[in-house]
C-alpha cells in the first residue's frame, strides 16, 4: 500500500526496477518462480513514461504536493515497506549490497501477514538505517548478489544483537515462519453425503497447524497501539517505557522443526526460566567476577608494552598487542575493534564510522558513533533551536602512555596516502579469523602464566563499566560515550543528554585513578571535545529555554487576570492558568505526556509531599511509581483546586460542559483535571499532550516536544550530582529485578525524598516557577 502522494510514488518507481530485477534472480534460485514481478516490471516502466505528463497535469497538481524529501517522512508505521524502498545506500560502492538487502525486504514483506506488520516496524526502521553511511561495515557482510532467502537468512542470524542489521532479521524470520506455517495442499477426498444435520463427524476436528521456527528472539508484550505508539513517540517519549521489562522473554529453539502445542508450551516454560535468571542476575553485587581487577590490568598493560609475551616467537602479536589495546581504550566489542579504521594525521571527518585519529602523535583520540536516543524515525533527528545541541559522535581522548604503546604498532602508512584513512586491521576475511583465533590462544597463555581472568568482553567493558561509576555519570552517558546501544537501556538512553566535556573531565580522572597506581603517567594532552559538543537525546531545552517559557506563562497568567462579572474574560484566564499549572506539574514531578498532568486527592501525601504517579500502568500496577513534590509545587496545585471552585461557582451553571466536567471529575477525593475551555462555554477539553503542545507552540513561541520535561529533568539531576538509581526510579525506569518500590526493595521513601530534596528545589526555583492564586471572585 502507498500513501496517496504521486511525488514520493514517481521518486519510488525511478529506484525499484534494480531491486525488482533482484528479487526476480532470487526467486530463480529459489526454484519459486513470482508470477508477479515480471507484470510489475511492465507496470513500473509504463508508469514512469507518463510521468512527467501526469505531474504537469493541473487536475493532479496536489497529488505532487509534498516535496521528495518529505514525501516519506512519518509515514513508517503506516506504510512501511513504501518507505523503505524509497531508500538508497549512501555508500554508492556498497549500492548492489543495499538493492540485494531491499529485494529480500520487498518479497518478505509480501508473505508476512497484514497483522504481523505492527511488530516489525523496528525491522523495517534497521532496513532503512542500513543505506547511511556509519552502517557501511554492516551492509558490507551482506552479499552483494541474489541468493535465496536461507542463505540470506543465515547471513542475518550470524551478525551480533544490538546491530541494525540483527534489528532487520525479524522480518525475514517471520516471512521463513509464513513460509513454513502455509499447510500444504490437502488430499483430495470422496466426498460423503452430507448429514441431516449438516453435522461433522465427531473426531473430524482440525488440530491447528504447528509452528516452524528456529534461532533466539526476544518476546515483546506490546503495551500500546501502532498509532498511539506514534503519538507518543511524536511527544519525545520511547515506546520502549511501555514494555515492562519482565515481558521481555528470551525464546530459544535450539533447532529448526515443526513445534506442536506442547512443545511451545515448554519453550515458554523455557523462558521464564531464562527470565528469572536474568532476574537474579541483575539482583547480584555488580562488581562481583565481571570486570577486571588491577591485577588483570597490570598484567595486560604489561604485555601491551612488550614486557612480558605468551609462548615462542609470534608473528601476529603485533597485531594482537594492537586489537586488545584497540578494544580496551575505545571500549570497542572484538567486531568493532576490527572495524576500525584510522587517520594519520588531520581532524575529525565527519562522514566516516568509528576510527583512530592519530594526529600525528600529538593529540589522537578515537572517534566513535554515538547512538543517540530511539527516535521514532530518522527524519525526526533535525535540530532544535530551543535544545542543547547533540553531536553524533564521541571523541575518546588517549593518555600519553597509552599513545607512546600505541604508536610503534600502528601499520606503517605511504606518505602519499596519508590524509587518507585505511583499516587498522587485515579486512580479508582469512586474515581476520587467523588474528581472532591468535587473540584467544594468547589471552589464554596470559590468564595460565599470570592467573589472570584476561576474556575479550571483559576487556572492552572494563572502561564503559568504570565511567559509568564516576561522580555525575551513570551507565547511560558513558554508553553514548563509547558509541554503545544497549537494548535494556533504550528507554534510559533516550532521556539523556551527555555533554562531552564533562565526560572527557570525568575519563581523564578515570584515567589517572586507574594508571597511577600501577606506576604509570597519566598526562593527557589537549582536550579533544569542543566545549560545547554533546550526546544523546536533542529533546533537552537549555535553562535558558524554561526561563524563558516560565517568564511568559506567568506575565500571559497576571496580565489575564480578570473582573469577576466578565465571563468571557474568566474563561480566557482560566486557560492560561491551566497551561501554567500542567507545565509547573510537568517539570517538578517528570510526568508523562501521555494525559493531563493532574492528581487525585488520594495521590498525594500534604504530609511528606510524596505523591504517585500512575502515568505508565497496568491493571496490576507494577509500574506505578513514587515522587517527590516541592512545596511549591503542591502550593500550585492547592491554588489550583481552590481555582476550579470559584470557576464553577462562578461560570458553572452558564456552561453545561463545564457543569459536567467539574462534577464529575473534580469532586472530594476526585482528580482535579486540568482542561481548557471553548471562550463561548460551549465545550470543554482535556489539556493532553496535543493540545498542551499546540497551546505552547502557538501562544508562547516553545517548540518541543511534551515530554521534554523528562530530558531536562535527567539531565540537571545527573549533572547537579543525584545518584543514578534516585533519577531512575523518579523517571519510573528500571530493570528486571531492581524495582526500587518492590516489597523487598532496600530503597526507603524518606531517603528518596532527602535526596530530591537536595536537588529540585533549586532548580525550580532557578527556572522561576512560582506558586500563582487562580481566579478570585
Amino acid at each position: 500500500m502507498a500513501p496517496p502522494h504521486l511525488q514520493g510514488f514517481f521518486f519510488l518507481l525511478g529506484r525499484l526496477m534494480p531491486v525488482l530485477e533482484c528479487a526476480r534472480g532470487i526467486c530463480r534460485l529459489s526454484g519459486h518462480e513470482d508470477g508477479t514481478i515480471e507484470p510489475s516490471m511492465r507496470s513500473v516502466r509504463a508508469l514512469l513514461s507518463t510521468a512527467s505528463e501526469l505531474e504537469n497535469d493541473p487536475r493532479l497538481s496536489h497529488l505532487f504536493a509534498p516535496e521528495r524529501g518529505t514525501a516519506f517522512q512519518g509515514i513508517l508505521e503506516e506504510y512501511p515497506l513504501y518507505c523503505t524502498l524509497g531508500h538508497t545506500a549512501d555508500n554508492r560502492n556498497l549500492a548492489d549490497h543495499y538493492t540485494h538487502l531491499l529485494a529480500q525486504t520487498f518479497l518478505a514483506g509480501h508473505k508476512v501477514s497484514p497483522q504481523d506488520i505492527p511488530s516489525l516496524l523496528k525491522a523495517f526502521r534497521g532496513i532503512r538505517m542500513l543505506s547511511q553511511r556509519e552502517y557501511s561495515s554492516q551492509l558490507a557482510t551482506l552479499p552483494a548478489r541474489p541468493t535465496t532467502p536461507q542463505e540470506f537468512l543465515a547471513v542475518i542470524r550470524s551478525t551480533k544483537k544490538g546491530t541494525r542489521l540483527h534489528d532487520a532479521s525479524a522480518l525475514f524470520e517471520k516471512a521463513q515462519l509464513s513460509i513454513a506455517a502455509t499447510p500444504p495442499a490437502p488430499t483430495p477426498k470422496t466426498k460423503r453425503a452430507p448429514k441431516p444435520d449438516d453435522s461433522e463427524e465427531p473426531g473430524e476436528e482440525v488440530p491447528p497447524p504447528e509452528v516452524a521456527w528456529t534461532g533466539t528472539d526476544l518476546v515483546e508484550s506490546p503495551a500500546s497501539r501502532p498509532e498511539e505508539d506514534k503519538a507518543y513517540r511524536s511527544y519525545g517519549g520511547t515506546s520502549r517505557e511501555f514494555v515492562r521489562p519482565r515481558d521481555d522473554i528470551p525464546v530459544v529453539a535450539p533447532q529448526e522443526r515443526l513445534y506442536d502445542r506442547a512443545g511451545l508450551r515448554e519453550l515458554a516454560f523455557q523462558a521464564r526460566q531464562v527470565s528469572n535468571r536474568i532476574s537474579m542476575h541483575n539482583q547480584l553485587f555488580p562488581l562481583s567476577w565481571e570486570e577486571l581487577n588491577q591485577f588483570d590490568l597490570a598484567v595486560l598493560l604489561h604485555y601491551l608494552e612488550g614486557k612480558i609475551s605468551v609462548g615462542g616467537p609470534n608473528l601476529r602479536e603485533k597485531d594482537v598487542r594492537r586489537l586488545l589495546l584497540v578494544m580496551l581504550w575505545s571500549g570497542s566489542p572484538l567486531e568493532r575493534a576490527l572495524e576500525m579504521e584510522y587517520f594519520r594525521v588531520g581532524g575529525a571527518r565527519y562522514g566516516a564510522g568509528h576510527a583512530l585519529y592519530w594526529d600525528d602523535g600529538e593529540a589522537p583520540f578515537f572517534r566513535l558513533l554515538s547512538p543517540g536516543p530511539e527516535l521514532s524515525d530518522e527524519t525526526m533527528t533535525r535540530d532544535f533551536p530551543q535544545a542543547l545541541p547533540t553531536s553524533p559522535a564521541a571523541n575518546i581522548p588517549l593518555p600519553d602512555v597509552i599513545r607512546d604503546i600505541l604508536g610503534p604498532l600502528l601499520p606503517d602508512v605511504f606518505r602519499p596516502h596519508e590524509y587518507e584513512s585505511r583499516p587498522l586491521f587485515d579486512p580479508a576475511a582469512q586474515a581476520r579469523q587467523e588474528l581472532q583465533t591468535t587473540l584467544s590462544a594468547g589471552l589464554r597463555g596470559l590468564n595460565r602464566a599470570h592467573g589472570t581472568r584476561l576474556t575479550a568482553t571483559r576487556i572492552s567493558g572494563y572502561l564503559l563499566r568504570n565511567l559509568a561509576r564516576m561522580p555525575g555519570q551513570d551507565l547511560p552517558s558513558a554508553a553514548l560515550f563509547f558509541g554503545y546501544s544497549e537494548k535494556l537501556a533504550t528507554t534510559r538512553i533516550h532521556y539523556t543528554h551527555a555533554p562531552l566535556p564533562r565526560l572527557e573531565d570525568s575519563f581523564r580522572t578515570l584515567c589517572r585513578e586507574l594508571l597511577t597506581p600501577l606506576g604509570y603517567a597519566a598526562a593527557f594532552p589537549r582536550p579533544v571535545n569542543s566545549p560545547t559538543a554533546a550526546v544523546g537525546t536533542p529533546w533537552c531545552p537549555a535553562e535558558e529555554t524554561i526561563q524563558d517559557l516560565v517568564r511568559r506563562l506567568i506575565d500571559t497568567v497576571e496580565a489575564n487576570r480578570p473582573d469577576p462579572g466578565d465571563t468571557h474574560r474568566v474563561a480566557l484566564f482560566h486557560n492560561h492558568y491551566a497551561v501554567y499549572t500542567a507545565c509547573f506539574i510537568s517539570f517538578a514531578t517528570g510526568y508523562r505526556a501521555v494525559r493531563d498532568p493532574s492528581f487525585a486527592d488520594g495521590d498525594i501525601d500534604e504530609d511528606t509531599g510524596l505523591a504517585l504517579i500512575s502515568d505508565k500502568t497496568d491493571d496490576l500496577g507494577y509500574s506505578n511509581r513514587l515522587v517527590w513534590m516541592p512545596e511549591e509545587c503542591l502550593v500550585q496545585i492547592r491554588h489550583y483546586r481552590q481555582h476550579l471552585l470559584a470557576l464553577y461557582d462562578r461560570i458553572g451553571p452558564a456552561s453545561p460542559p463545564l457543569f459536567n466536567l467539574i462534577k464529575n471529575h473534580c469532586g472530594p477525593g476526585r482528580p482535579s483535571r486540568l482542561f481548557h475551555l471553548d471562550l463561548d462555554l460551549g465545550q470543554s477539553q482535556l489539556l493532553g499532550p496535543g493540545l498542551l503542545s499546540k497551546v505552547l507552540a502557538r501562544q508562547f513561541d516553545y517548540h518541543l516536544p511534551p515530554n521534554a520535561n523528562r530530558h531536562y529533568l535527567k539531565n540537571y539531576l545527573l549533572k547537579s550530582g543525584c545518584p543514578p538509581e534516585i533519577i531512575e526510579a523518579y523517571l519510573g525506569h528500571w530493570e528486571l529485578g531492581l524495582e526500587p518500590w518492590h516489597g523487598l526493595s532496600g530503597l526507603r521513601p524518606a531517603t528518596f525524598r532527602k535526596i530530591l530534596q537536595d536537588h529540585l528545589p533549586a532548580r525550580l526555583q532557578a527556572d522561576g516557577w512560582l506558586p500563582l492564586p487562580g481566579f478570585i471572585p
